[in-house]
């Protein structure tokens, strides 16, 4: 049940974010503010900027795939099957999950959201979208939401890990992926590629799967997380006296 409760949360959050920065003008007011007319998007070679957009989303690639060769070393071993190598997985399927299906093969290229560099407002041939409203689909009309901010935002994943047992790494590792997301998200907002609302929404996505994930693959639904063996299982629940 809780899962369902932090699911619709953050999805309501980022409803909530979209319809005001639609109805105040926020998405366009915050990317003008980046945007030279006769210039373009000046700032968008900056070398923190290249740095963020060009090797940023690298981190989570590096982290999924040491889950990956950490699952796949398990499966050979005697923690095949346990609490633990499900643990090592859930980084790859958070990664195949939230950035790979949810943000840009259902969200990306079936959203029709035209980029601010695309946009009338700034010297663009297309018509401004709110978040969350569908427009005409094409190839190069993928700003909802942010692949770029949800690879950063994907370092939350070790929050899903630790929560239970370690809760100073679990908030360290929530910290972490919101600043590189938002960080990630704000280079793109700089470049023109991304608005406010599709870095936001790019977030909510990401901790909704891993919500999912924790619930299904975890097991959190009925695993407590009880000190684990030596093998990497929980330990057995003490009965209960009658």
């Amino acid at each position: 049940m809780k899962h369902l409760v932090r699911s619709f949360a953050a999805l309501a959050l980022a409803a909530l974010a979209g319809i005001i920065l639609a109805r105040t003008g926020g998405d366009l007011a915050l990317a003008r503010r980046y945007f030279t007319p006769g210039e373009g998007w000046t700032h968008s070679s900056d070398t923190l900027i290249q740095l963020l957009y060009r090797y940023g989303p690298w981190l989570a690639v590096g982290l999924s795939i040491g889950g990956l060769v950490k699952g796949l070393r398990s499966a050979f071993g005697p923690q095949r099957g346990s609490l633990a190598a499900r643990r090592a997985w859930f980084f790859p399927l958070l990664m195949l999950l939230g950035p790979g299906l949810l943000v840009n093969a259902v969200g990306k290229d079936n959203w029709g959201r035209p980029r601010p560099k695309q946009v009338q407002e700034f010297g663009g041939p297309d018509t401004y979208i709110t978040a969350g409203a569908i427009g005409p689909i094409a190839k190069d009309r993928k700003s909802f939401p942010s692949g770029h901010a949800s690879m950063g935002f994907y370092l939350l994943a070790g929050y899903f890990i630790w929560r239970g047992r370690r809760p100073l790494l679990a908030r360290a590792s929530l910290a972490a992926g919101l600043l590189m997301g938002a960080a990630i998200g704000w280079a793109r907002i700089v470049q023109g590629g991304h608005f406010l609302s599709d870095v936001i929404w790019a977030g909510a996505v990401v901790y909704l799967a891993g919500e999912l994930l924790a619930w299904a693959w975890l097991g959190e639904r009925t695993l407590a997380d009880r000190p684990l063996t030596a093998h990497g299982s929980p330990t057995p629940t003490p009965p209960t006296s009658s």
